[in-house]
């Protein structure tokens, strides 16, 4: 009987067969490819501060020495300084004479860097700061800290844009301004494929009067050099996102109905800044849609809807134009309260809340409630002046969608 046949063996990593006596002792295996090689043969390198084993062929293609401290380090661990010299330092030897850019990493001598943002974790050369500052990517969001009392919570995004598109390069300083304005605890600021030279400004979910306070300071201290209204092709947006849980669907379906009723249309586009767009669709609807649009059953296109339904929390008036007036801007917000408020009133049938006078008055009997959105509806659909038009900049003779800012 062969005896060898008896015995257990391993592959080794150049494939030959080693007893397993013999592989305990005298081989061990690569912590990069798992393989089993010859101690004598492996490297010792760092990796997080632990010595480990390399062999060979992992060692020559992952590892680089430190051009300092002489130790072997993985090489994305390692930085390549920026002269002609090829050398590579591990990271703490890299930051005791250099830094690098967190945006797009360039590397100089310690001290280049003066500009941080996120609450000092993240540096910034002075280009990359004055371009993109505080302003995070596309699907960055605010944290979900709510602001205020009530049951009712508004999230806002306003698109704005350099009022000088050669300037679109310090746009990044510019969204600072914003920031220590209105506070990092209550807004954030983002890129939008719709805003190049811009930004959009996102706020935390607020009670009303909480926005009130927070955008009053703002509009006090409105940073120069910023548009909205007047933004190039008029691409600028002011969207409103309004908490889900409150609302019934009857509630939600009567709000989509007013919005999309066609005897109203002209005094949506109005009270919006804009007429019916790519952005946000005013078609006429029955209530019964309503359901399907909230579980996304009717398209892709749905989140361009005036009002948005097919977010989880949320539904999203996507109707106005972006504003830098305070007026105009409260305008905007009122209008949501006011009609998730005259829409929850259960005494309120469906084809009660699609008229027009109804809401009216409604907001009428309100004026104090809503003083801003009041106002412009006497300015710029009764056609009459009062002391709040006056003391808010509603022009009275205005009666298109281009002037429904003043």
């Amino acid at each position: 009987m062969d005896i060898t046949a008896q015995i257990p063996f391993k592959i080794m990593g150049d494939n030959s067969l080693v007893c397993e006596t013999c592989y305990k002792e005298f081989y061990c295996a690569c912590n990069k490819c798992t393989k089993f090689y010859k101690k004598t043969d492996m490297k010792e390198v760092v990796l997080n501060g632990e010595k480990i084993h390399i062999c060979k062929r992992c060692f020559e293609q992952y590892y680089r020495e430190c051009a300092e401290c002489h130790q072997w380090v993985d090489r994305h661990e390692c930085f390549q300084l920026p002269d002609d010299s090829g050398k590579m330092l591990c990271k703490p030897c890299f930051e005791k004479n250099w830094q690098v850019c967190s945006r797009c990493q360039t590397i100089g001598p310690k001290g280049f860097i003066t500009r941080t943002i996120n609450n000092g974790t993240r540096c910034m050369c002075d280009n990359c700061y004055n371009t993109y500052g505080p302003i995070t990517e596309y699907n960055s969001k605010p944290n979900l800290i709510f602001c205020g009392k009530g049951d009712h919570y508004y999230g806002v995004e306003l698109e704005v844009e350099m009022a000088n598109r050669d300037r679109a390069n310090k746009k990044g300083a510019k969204a600072e301004e914003v920031l220590q304005i209105l506070g990092t605890d209550f807004a954030i600021t983002k890129e939008d494929g719709s805003v190049p030279y811009g930004f959009e400004i996102c706020t935390v979910p607020a009670s009303l009067d909480e926005h009130r306070i927070h955008w009053q300071k703002f509009f006090e201290k409105l940073p120069e050099g910023l548009v909205s209204w007047n933004a190039y092709a008029g691409k600028c947006g002011l969207h409103v996102h309004c908490s889900k849980k409150p609302l019934s669907l009857l509630t939600i379906a009567k709000m989509v109905v007013f919005v999309n009723s066609e005897p109203n249309q002209k005094f949506v586009e109005t009270i919006a800044g804009r007429t019916s767009n790519q952005y946000f669709k005013i078609q006429k609807k029955d209530y019964k849609v309503v359901k399907p649009m909230m579980e996304r059953r009717l398209g892709h296109d749905d989140r361009y809807e005036a009002i948005n339904l097919v977010n989880k929390d949320t539904i999203e008036f996507r109707i106005f134009k972006g504003t830098l007036k305070a007026p105009s801007f409260f305008k905007a917000l009122e209008f949501c309260d006011a009609l998730i408020h005259f829409c929850l009133m259960g005494t309120n049938s469906i084809s009660y809340c699609r008229s027009l006078d109804n809401f009216i008055d409604y907001v009428g009997l309100r004026a104090k409630d809503y003083p801003h959105l009041y106002a412009f509806i006497c300015a710029k659909h009764l056609k009459k002046e009062t002391k709040l038009t006056k003391q808010f900049g509603f022009n009275v003779t205005g009666s298109t969608v281009a002037d429904s800012q003043q």
